[in-house]
């Protein structure tokens, strides 16, 4: 995959309704971020020091990688918001991937202790061993609530088995330092881009314009923000 090279600081742009937002913001006169007023929503913080933004080698993407709109969220398993956010995009690539105007990845943002950890390295471990719809598959299965609450980590296997995964094999997969080292790379990975809090997107334009939402904004918004990118001439 060609390395996308647009460095350029991360900017937290959102504040309000997506219609109304400075979604084209100057890369050098970016806004400041927006005051959160959900505590249990935090926000990132703005970088100082300009980084790098791409798709990467280890990425598990649903769309073209070259797409017009490349969107990074950074998810934690036991993240209600993080939740309803991979709901969202799940049907934003139902509908804007095949095209190739939107292509779309999941990174791991653990942040909620041991648990999520190893949620994390059981969606890591379905792409190892079943290739990469397995990913996705053991991804949404992670994500399912029952009536008792989130799925535990007890469960995992029994999981992996109900998608066409050796238990055995996911249960070693689970200890694997490879895996084990994915997870904390995207982890690492967040942190350098000033990801605090879950979801967190990274949006980058074919122009070269990176923009980025907190939180788990609304498919209506998120499909807005697309919509208003595709058809903006100076983002062609």
């Amino acid at each position: 995959m060609e390395d996308n090279k647009y460095i350029v600081p991360m900017a937290i742009i959102i504040a309000g309704a997506l219609i109304t937002w400075g979604i084209f913001a100057n890369k050098n006169d970016s806004p400041a971020p927006t005051e959160n007023t959900d505590p249990n929503q935090e926000q990132p913080i703005q970088q100082e020091q300009p980084i790098e933004v791409s798709f990467r080698e280890s990425d598990h993407i649903l769309g073209n990688p070259e797409a017009k709109i490349k969107m990074i969220t950074f998810s934690d398993f036991e993240c209600p918001y993080c939740k309803t956010f991979h709901e969202t995009m799940i049907k934003i690539t139902d509908e804007y991937a095949k095209d190739g105007r939107v292509a779309w990845t999941f990174r791991q943002f653990p942040v909620h202790g041991e648990p999520t950890q190893i949620k994390a390295a059981a969606a890591e471990c379905a792409e190892l061993l079943g290739g990469e719809s397995k990913f996705w598959e053991m991804s949404e299965k992670i994500y399912e609530t029952t009536s008792t609450g989130w799925i535990t980590v007890a469960d995992l296997p029994t999981i992996a088995k109900s998608i066409g995964l050796n238990e055995n094999d996911f249960n070693t997969c689970l200890k694997n330092p490879e895996i084990i080292a994915k997870v904390q790379s995207d982890f690492q990975n967040g942190r350098d881009l000033g990801v605090e809090g879950t979801p967190f997107t990274a949006v980058i334009v074919e122009s070269g314009e990176i923009f980025s939402i907190p939180g788990a904004q609304s498919y209506e918004d998120v499909k807005n923000m697309i919509e208003m990118i595709l058809n903006e001439p100076s983002l062609q």
